[in-house]
């Protein structure tokens, strides 16, 4: 086993942040390595042997099981000498941190905060979120008691914008509560705000930002993630994320969502205490994630001083509703702009997931 500090990734699906991520770490000689279900299919299993060339390390035994993913091979791994982290999608990250409830020092490396499964449960963040005077949302817990809409169905443990579900009125709402609970998981009713969603990503430390910017972006679809991303001067948003991590006393990778209104007031939503597949937006821009992360775990100096670029748009995912010469030319590109941080391991991961995309999709 090697001495260097190592930082494990697991996802059941295809993880782009985390291999971006791990690319940037290898980079910095930390050992990386990755986590996820056995490889089928021809596309599937060359984008394992790709992967390869990111990661030191690849196991194939966190297997999707129908009460959850198999964390036998992952929890090992988390307790033997030199790990320090764990980055991973959400379907994992639940599930590890409620495995791990009871043995603090290890929960501790897959999410650093006093309360870490309160870090992963929507309502705990918005009793904080509360309590720390940020602006947020009506919520219940029962729909029969709503009374008022329009509203949004929302899985409690979960983010991505995966689950969510509109109601305009409590027809509606029964209807779609009644699907939701089919689904399976536990779920919440919010007021729904209207206005602009944008974020803010960054690092913490012990509650204190290490980096931090805001930012928005466009999608294909109205909840999920954003396909392109620019830095935002909000301060005001800002500095509701800031109130938040010292209330929870976070470290490590968040990314915030809010509502911001016409008139400017910003409702907080919910945070991912996480990698998050816009956090490129950040890095391209100005905002040095990657040392800002290596601080944190203790193996880097504090970064400089941002030079947060307003002006630029950067694209973070393949586009949709376009030819395949043009999905390959933005993919490209991509890759090139990205380069400089992910290098050429990183590169090759994403030009095999591209050529995997377009035979997926064409």
């Amino acid at each position: 086993m090697s001495s260097r500090p190592r930082v494990l990734f697991a996802s059941t699906e295809t993880f782009e942040a985390g291999d971006q991520l791990a690319a940037c770490l290898r980079r910095h000689k930390v050992r990386v390595e990755l986590f996820r279900p056995p490889a089928h299919g021809v596309f599937a299993k060359a984008l394992r042997l790709v992967s390869s060339l990111v990661y030191q390390h690849v196991d194939q035994s966190l297997t999707d099981e129908s009460d959850g993913p198999d964390l036998t091979g992952l929890t090992a791994a988390l307790a033997a000498p030199g790990t320090i982290a764990v980055q991973a999608t959400d379907q994992t990250l639940e599930p590890l941190v409620a495995t791990l409830a009871d043995r603090p020092q290890m929960v501790r490396r897959v999410c650093d905060a006093p309360e870490p499964q309160g870090m992963v449960d929507k309502r705990w963040q918005v009793r904080v979120a509360q309590e720390a005077g940020l602006s947020v949302p009506r919520v219940w817990l029962d729909p029969a008691a709503v009374d008022i809409f329009p509203v949004l169905i929302k899985p409690i443990l979960g983010g991505g914008g995966a689950g969510i579900r509109p109601a305009a009125d409590a027809q509606e709402l029964a209807e779609q509560w009644r699907v939701a609970a089919a689904e399976g998981g536990p779920h919440f009713v919010q007021q729904r705000v209207h206005g602009r969603t944008m974020h803010v990503g960054g690092v913490a430390k012990q509650g204190v930002p290490v980096v931090i910017a805001a930012y928005e972006g466009d999608g294909p679809a109205e909840f999920g993630q954003i396909s392109s991303g620019r830095l935002l001067p909000d301060p005001a948003a800002v500095s509701a994320a800031r109130q938040f991590l010292g209330a929870a006393g976070y470290t490590g990778i968040f990314c915030f969502d809010f509502i911001r209104t016409e008139s400017g007031e910003h409702y907080f939503l919910e945070v991912n205490p996480r990698i998050f597949g816009s956090w490129m937006t950040l890095q391209l821009g100005g905002v040095d994630l990657v040392t800002g992360y290596l601080y944190a775990l203790g193996l880097s100096e504090p970064p400089p001083s941002p030079s947060p670029d307003y002006t630029t748009t950067w694209e973070l995912k393949h586009p949709t509703d376009a030819s395949t010469g043009q999905v390959l030319r933005a993919g490209v590109a991509r890759v090139r702009t990205m380069r400089p941080f992910i290098g050429w391991r990183g590169s090759a991961v994403m030009l095999v997931d591209l050529v995997a995309h377009i035979r997926r999709t064409r």
